[in-house]
């Protein structure tokens, strides 16, 4: 499990209504093209996604924020469906629900610690990789 420290194209798919959205970024921050971004709930800024209580998914990130400054923000993408990385086999979780990992992978509800949910796993394409029904904040 690593954190991303690079842009990461993502293949997607069903993606014809997907839905956008804008927020402000913790300062200091990078969050890459890819990455899973949270927010926290004790400021309301974005991070990149870890396995973090107290924080909730909202999409992923479709521009790269390097060291952000004051105010800046980041554009995520949600409402679709993602190949992602898995840090823990999802052969058989069909229908599950997955959760952050780091800012790259997901894993299944009962393996992660704190459990901010990314969305439902649609279809295993491999033990560590499959397609995600990505689910905005308001929609968990």
């Amino acid at each position: 499990m690593a954190a991303l420290t690079a842009m990461t194209a993502r293949q997607t798919r069903n993606d014809a209504l997907a839905s956008y959205a804008t927020y402000t970024c913790t300062t200091g921050t990078t969050i890459y093209e890819g990455s899973l971004v949270m927010l926290t709930s004790a400021t309301g800024l974005a991070l990149p996604g870890a396995d973090t209580a107290s924080c909730v998914f909202v999409g992923i990130a479709t521009e790269t924020v390097v060291s952000a400054a004051a105010g800046q923000t980041i554009n995520v993408k949600f409402g679709h469906e993602e190949l992602l990385g898995a840090a823990s086999t999802l052969v058989g979780v069909h229908g599950a629900a997955v959760v952050i990992s780091d800012s790259d992978l997901v894993t299944t509800a009962a393996l992660g610690t704190n459990d901010v949910k990314v969305g439902d796993l649609i279809q295993a394409v491999s033990t560590t990789a499959g397609w995600v029904r990505i689910r905005g904040a308001a929609t968990l």
